[in-house]
């Protein structure tokens, strides 16, 4: 366990946790967490990493339309041509992808993209809708020129006062 600086909010509280992801697989990620509990922290994550890449930013976030839009990006260490990416949401049994990019291209060794979430029924993904804090899992499959596929695992702490005011303000 470590405890990482969250601002003038308080601490967050970084656990190395085994979850099983789509598929069954138990995987081992590093899990942030809002500490003490006060619903102040938004989204919390860790970024991960893996050979040249560094995740830079993940989450779900309301757009200017009040709309729900999954933001991704990370950053290629020592520049290079990607073949491709595909990312998905491992949290729950069916594995969700969000993101299947054939063509990436990098702006300076970054990458990003910003997709619309439709959920399967109602206004919003279910998992908005637990009262209780919700841990999400991103499987980022990333193709490069010259290297093996990479695989990382995001995992990412949504508190029960964030999906509160992302459900609250959707349009």
């Amino acid at each position: 366990m470590v405890l990482g600086a969250l601002g003038a909010m308080g601490c967050s509280l970084v656990k190395t946790e085994v979850v099983k992801v789509s598929g069954g697989e138990a995987i081992s990620v590093e899990v942030e967490h809002e500490w003490p509990p006060t619903g102040h922290g938004g989204i919390l994550y860790l970024p991960a990493e893996g050979g040249a890449i560094r995740i830079t930013s993940v989450g779900v976030f309301l757009n200017a339309k009040r709309k729900l839009v999954a933001v991704f990006a990370f950053r290629v260490k020592n520049g290079g041509t990607l073949n491709s990416v595909l990312i998905e949401d491992v949290t729950d049994n069916q594995a969700e992808v969000l993101v299947d990019d054939s063509g990436p291209k990098l702006d300076k060794g970054d990458w990003s993209a910003s997709v619309d979430l439709k959920p399967i029924t109602g206004s919003c993904p279910q998992w908005l809708l637990s009262s209780k804090e919700s841990i999400r899992i991103y499987r980022f499959s990333i193709a490069a020129a010259k290297a093996e596929k990479l695989v990382i695992y995001q995992a990412v702490t949504y508190n029960s006062r964030y999906k509160e005011f992302l459900v609250r303000n959707l349009r």
